[in-house]
Order: structure tokens, then C-alpha cells, then sequence
């Protein structure tokens, strides 16, 4: 299929990233089109909102769920969305009948919801979030990155010592 035709240029975006594309393949495409988002020309950075936006609701449509419904299969658009947009994550808290005014409000979302029950799906959120703290250029947001880690610290014990 698709896989096959692509596997010479996905092969060393596997290495790179330390994700398999053939395994985790949200993850991994997640994690290099991360890189949109700090890119000098603002019009990449919109692209790269857009499409995390598409491929969420592609995600969304294809398995008949509700708007705001975490999967395995979206849970690393969901994380990026989570770190670039407040509109996103005031969404996805209202979502879920809760009133929140801050990023912090959103994280047990997250950190609590099926989609990250695997030891696997904790590492790889995990890494995408920490990979946002290296790229992020707003001490705001910093901190809630850093806020976010913490928190997985007394969630995730078992998989913490690992990162």
C-alpha cells in the first residue's frame, strides 16, 4: 500500500524521531509536523494548525465519534492541539460539561481518559509533550508543559522512570 511506496523516505523519519511510523504512526507524523508550528513564516504555522485540526477530525468521522471523544488513534493530534491552541483545549473541556479557564483545568482530560491506559500510549504522549517543552517560545505555555509532566510524574509512576 501507501506504506510501501513511502517506506524510503519514512525509514529515516523513523530514526530521527525515535517513533515508528509502521507502529505509531500518528505519533510519528505527529511529532514531525510538530515542527510546523515553529517555523519562521507564520503561514506554515497556520497550515500546521489546520492540518493537526483535519487529521483530528478525520479521526473524528472515520470512527463515528463525538466531537471530543479521546482515542488511541487520536490522541497525538489531540496533545498538539492541546499545546498550540487555547480554543482547542476550552473545546475540549466544554466538551465534557467542565468550565475551565486555564490550560491546567485540562490536563486529567488527558491524563485520565482510556486512550492512554497502555504503558506504550503514556511513553509517546509523553515524549510529543516533552518535545513541545524543547520548542515552545512562551514562558506561559512552558509552564503548563512543564505543569502537564509533573502531573503525568504522580499518574504515570510506572512509566515515568523510563523517560
Amino acid at each position: 500500500g501507501a506504506r510501501t511506496a513511502l517506506q524510503k523516505h519514512l525509514d529515516p523519519l523513523d530514526k530521527e524521531v525515535g517513533i515508528s511510523f509502521m507502529s505509531d504512526f500518528n505519533f510519528a507524523l505527529s511529532a514531525v509536523l510538530y515542527k510546523g508550528f515553529h517555523h519562521q513564516v507564520a503561514g506554515v504555522r497556520q497550515r500546521a494548525m489546520s492540518l493537526f485540526g483535519k487529521l483530528f477530525q478525520l479521526h473524528i468521522h472515520r470512527d463515528e465519534l463525538g466531537c471530543f471523544d479521546i482515542t488511541r488513534d487520536n490522541l497525538a493530534y489531540v496533545a498538539v492541539l492541546f499545546t498550540v491552541s487555547d480554543k482547542f483545549r476550552l473545546e475540549l473541556a466544554e466538551s465534557v460539561g467542565q468550565r475551565t479557564h486555564t490550560r491546567d483545568d485540562v490536563l486529567p482530560l488527558l491524563l485520565e481518559n482510556k486512550a492512554v491506559e497502555s504503558n506504550q500510549a503514556r511513553v509517546l504522549l509523553l515524549l510529543l509533550i516533552s518535545g513541545a517543552v524543547i520548542y515552545s517560545d512562551d514562558s506561559a505555555k512552558t509552564k503548563v508543559l512543564y505543569t502537564f509532566l509533573s502531573q503525568a510524574c504522580d499518574v504515570f509512576k510506572d512509566v515515568y522512570p523510563i523517560m
